[in-house]
C-alpha cells in the first residue's frame, strides 16, 4: 500500500498513517482467522478418513507429498494459480520439472508458454 502523504499537515498525516496502519493490522487478522479456518477443516476431513478406516494418517501424508510436487517443488504448499497438467497416456498429474510420467513413464511434451 502506497503512503499518500500529499497534506502538509503533520496531524493530518499522523492521522492518515494510523488508519492506514488499522486497516492492515484487520485485513492481518482476518487472514489469521481464514487458515484458522481451513486448518479446521483439513483436520477435520483427515479425522474422519483416519477415524472410517478410509486411510491412515501416512497414507494422507503420502499423498500430501504427491500432491506438493505437481507444481516440481517440496514447499508445503499450493500455489493459488498452480496449472496442473494430466498425462495423456495414463491420465496421472504430471509433475513440471519432468517430462515423464512418473506412474506410466509416458514421454510427455511439457508446455513452456
Amino acid at each position: 500500500m502506497a503512503h499518500d502523504f500529499s497534506s502538509s499537515d503533520p496531524h493530518e498525516i499522523s492521522e492518515k498513517a494510523s488508519r492506514q496502519e488499522a486497516a492492515r493490522k484487520e485485513g492481518f487478522k482476518d487472514l489469521q482467522r481464514e487458515v484458522e479456518r481451513l486448518r479446521l477443516v483439513v483436520e477435520t476431513l483427515v479425522r474422519a478418513l483416519v477415524e472410517k478406516g478410509l486411510y491412515t494418517r501416512e497414507q494422507i501424508n503420502a499423498l500430501a507429498n504427491l500432491i506438493d510436487m505437481e507444481d516440481g517443488r517440496r514447499d508445503g504448499r499450493i500455489p493459488i494459480s498452480r496449472k496442473v497438467k494430466n498425462c495423456s497416456a495414463c491420465g496421472k498429474v504430471m509433475m513440471n520439472v519432468s517430462g515423464a510420467c512418473v506412474y506410466c513413464g509416458h514421454q510427455e511434451v511439457m508446455d513452456i508458454v
